[in-house]
């Protein structure tokens, strides 16, 4: 290949990066996109050319041709997508925290309630039996909790 036939592929490339970063506001952005879009409509010699590339060429310039009627004049319309994305970043930052929330919670009371399970069961011995404890005629529920806050009140003694 030659630098004739690589170059517009580059210049193309580098159109269509550019094309998709548009929407930052770098300093350098908008006069390099007015240079590559320059580069990029410039006629290719036509002994060079095949059909394909006239034909791609049209379609690139009609999609500029598009791109350009369709951006608003000036700046107006930069200031309200920044201000709509800035909302929608304080709604992401809005959800996520809810979410982390809601999660440290689940998780919080599930600790919880392994907690009381793990240590609430009753004893056994070497068999397997049970041993009676004064909390027996309580309610499984209260049973568990009772045991599990006997457990950390003498392992704190």
């Amino acid at each position: 290949m030659s630098v004739t036939c690589v170059l517009p592929m580059c210049v193309r490339a580098a159109r269509g990066l550019l094309r998709h970063r548009s929407g930052s506001t770098g300093p350098l952005a908008p006069a390099t996109l007015g240079f590559v879009r320059g580069a990029s409509t410039d006629v290719v010699e036509p002994s060079t050319s095949s059909a394909s590339d006239g034909l791609a060429q049209a379609i690139l310039q009609e999609r500029l041709a598009q791109q350009q009627r369709q951006a608003p004049p000036g700046g107006e319309g930069e200031e309200e997508k920044e201000q709509t994305e800035d909302k929608k970043q304080k709604e992401n930052t809005a959800y996520a925290k809810k979410m982390v929330l809601r999660l440290a919670g689940l998780m919080g009371v599930g600790g919880a309630v392994s907690m009381v399970y793990v240590f609430g069961t009753n004893s056994v011995d070497e068999q397997g039996n049970q041993i009676p404890d004064e909390f027996d005629k309580d309610p499984p529920v209260v049973q568990q909790v009772k045991r599990t806050y006997k457990y950390f009140k003498d392992y704190r003694q």
